[in-house]
């Protein structure tokens, strides 16, 4: 009623709008969030919610809409005024970043997703998504590192079950991530013909990893990937839960 009577009611806009996103109505919440942030332009979370749908609407288009690009650049806008409003808005930054990992830009939504980690430390929920950002730019270590200690220190059995999954999950593309670089290293320099077969290598790389030499599996014996429930390190020991 009050958006019908007054259509410059800027905040009445915005809950309406706001509603109708949580509800999916994403094509009604669009023209209520532009109007809202259009009345209110300097309005730091009217920014957030509008950019907030329009990534939404990009997450249902096609990949050939005519409209896509225009509506990538409108949403980045948006969501860069809202940060730039507001630069400790964890919220409006862990959207930013959401918008920016969808879109194929890992960079960018790794430095926003670590910006608000940081602007809100005691928020999981940001810890856990810059894992994942972590995970697809390709940063397993720091990946690890984030899950590991969520997995240790959650504040709740969920949180800390959701980071033992993560990691498995983080683990396998390691794991196959090292198989391709393994698999190109061997197509571009293979060993002559005639030559000794080169033994595994457990050395240091450059980076300071290295690939263990596994042993031969016995008779009934299954090798199996997993990750361990917790890791102390009381003096003198480390102890690792299963």
């Amino acid at each position: 009623k009050v958006v019908t009577a007054n259509a410059d009611a800027a905040r009445a806009h915005y809950a309406l709008g706001l509603l109708e996103l949580r509800e999916s109505n994403i094509e009604e919440s669009l023209p209520l969030l532009e109007r809202a942030t259009t009345l209110r332009p300097e309005e730091p979370a009217f920014l957030t919610v509008y950019g907030r749908a329009l990534a939404e609407r990009l997450r249902t288009a096609a990949a050939d809409d005519p409209q896509r690009e225009s509506m990538v650049e409108r949403a980045r806008s948006v969501l860069s005024r809202s940060v730039e409003r507001e630069p400790t808005a964890a919220h409006a930054l862990a959207h930013f970043g959401y918008f920016e990992l969808a879109e194929g830009e890992p960079a960018r939504g790794v430095d926003l997703l670590k910006r608000a980690a940081s602007s809100a430390p005691s928020d999981e929920t940001y810890r856990m998504m810059l894992a994942d950002a972590l995970a697809q730019q390709g940063d397993y270590l720091e990946a690890t590192a984030q899950l590991s200690f969520l997995l240790v220190h959650g504040s709740r059995q969920e949180v800390r079950e959701h980071a033992r999954q993560r990691l498995g999950r983080v683990a396998q593309l390691r794991n196959q991530a090292a198989a391709r670089a393994e698999a190109l290293a061997g197509n571009s320099a293979g060993a002559p013909p005639g030559s000794p077969a080169t033994p595994p290598s457990n050395r240091r790389s450059a980076s300071g990893r290295f690939t263990p030499t596994l042993r031969k599996l016995g008779a009934g014996e299954q090798r199996v990937l997993g990750v361990f429930r917790s890791i102390q390190c009381p003096q003198g020991a480390v102890v690792l839960q299963i």
